[in-house]
């Protein structure tokens, strides 16, 4: 996997992981020049890794959405890892999370 593929494969272990299988996953874009500019890529790069789009309605039907969710803040951090939060899952379990791209950062101002 390419190093900007990083975090869509990371994504993907952690939720095994955590659920011993693969899970729906929620992609969420927001509308910003950013995404308008890469959606195509994002699109070439699911298609891929065989990954296919889905209703909300299909995403819930999967048990791992019915996990608790015991950790809560003001912070926006992906539904897994509130989930391993939930589980009680710390440092180790992280460690390997691609750090983002400078200039996505700088984009996303």
């Amino acid at each position: 996997m390419q190093k900007r593929e990083g975090k869509l494969g990371y994504f993907a272990k952690q939720a095994r992981n955590l659920f011993g299988r693969d899970i729906a996953q929620i992609l969420l874009l927001h509308v910003s020049s950013l995404n308008s500019n890469y959606v195509d890529s994002l699109a070439v790069m699911f298609r891929k890794h065989n990954y296919t789009f889905v209703s909300m309605d299909r995403v819930f039907e999967d048990d791992g959405y019915r996990s608790g969710i015991t950790v809560y803040g003001d912070w926006g951090i992906s539904w897994g890892d509130r989930w391993a939060l939930s589980q009680g899952k710390s440092g180790a379990f992280f460690r390997d999370e691609p750090v983002t791209p400078a200039y996505i950062k700088k984009l996303s101002e």
